[in-house]
């Protein structure tokens, strides 16, 4: 059997011959997510768009032994707009927690810190940055001036003029190693309001002891790490209070940072989440 990562690869299946195929990780959130929000003829336009990706996957999945998505949430949204002929089965994600051990604990944390790892080349990284450098930034540098925001991966060809570039934001750029400004930031923030899927950024964040602060949707698909590490907050006040309260609150930085990479370890790391996929491999082979 072939395991085909992601929609990307579905137009190599009829290059593989009479092999089975299985679309592993399929996402369509961001897509809804886009048109839902926009109005008018953006709306019209993206809809009409994204019915050409649906139909194209509805098609798809007549030769398919199966496909799979990361959380409930996207499986229903698949369902919904898709739906496939071929069976729909949820792997969630998960995170490389003995590989990231080494570095819990071996970086002083660096005081009033906050990262944002992902890549702006991703529309909904953009938007949640756009939102967070006007709206939550400048309230958090009116209590905390020398506060600073770290923004890692990949921004070339990003409209940056979408963000507020303040002296306070850091743009790292792509780092071969996302690990060590993670682990050693006070607080990981996930403000997405659009995307599908589960946020690997938050389960790479607990797994080096680097809490938490996420909208319910960035957070979406990992309700049972709500304050275990992750604190959820949606409006730009609240969401500002909670990384002041854990800039200047260590004992509860400590508390949360401790339940999130024990919840993680044991919901999420690689033998956790690799046993239901094996098994749906080996179902699938007999």
């Amino acid at each position: 059997m072939a395991i085909l990562s992601q929609i990307d690869m579905l137009p190599y299946r009829k290059a593989i011959g009479n092999i089975p195929c299985f679309l592993e990780e399929i996402e369509i959130g961001v897509y809804v997510d886009r048109f839902e929000k926009q109005r008018g003829l953006k709306s019209a336009r993206g809809k009409l768009t994204f019915s050409k990706l649906a139909s194209y996957l509805r098609k798809e999945s007549k030769d398919l032994v199966g496909m799979s998505v990361v959380s409930e949430q996207e499986r229903d949204l698949v369902l919904r707009w898709v739906k496939p002929s071929c069976p729909i089965e949820v792997i969630q994600n998960g995170v490389d927690t003995d590989g990231n051990q080494p570095f819990v604990g071996k970086f002083e944390i660096e005081p009033l810190s906050m990262v944002f790892a992902g890549s702006l080349t991703y529309s909904a990284n953009l938007e949640a940055m756009a939102f967070f450098t006007h709206r939550v930034l400048p309230i958090i540098l009116d209590k905390f001036p020398s506060a600073k925001l770290y923004i890692t991966g990949k921004y070339q060809g990003c409209d940056l003029n979408q963000l507020n570039l303040c002296p306070s934001v850091v743009l790292t750029g792509y780092l071969s190693d996302v690990r060590p400004r993670v682990a050693s930031s006070v607080v990981s923030v996930a403000p997405l309001f659009s995307g599908g899927g589960t946020r690997l950024k938050i389960l790479e964040s607990l797994s080096l002891g680097t809490p938490v602060v996420s909208t319910e949707k960035g957070a979406e698909g990992l309700a049972s790490l709500a304050e275990s590490g992750v604190v959820i907050a949606n409006e730009p006040t609240k969401i500002a209070d909670q990384i002041a309260r854990l800039f200047i609150d260590p004992a509860w930085r400590a508390a949360l940072s401790k339940s999130g990479k024990m919840s993680v370890e044991s919901q999420y790391s690689w033998n956790q989440t690799l046993r239901p996929f094996s098994r749906l491999v080996s179902k699938i082979n007999r």
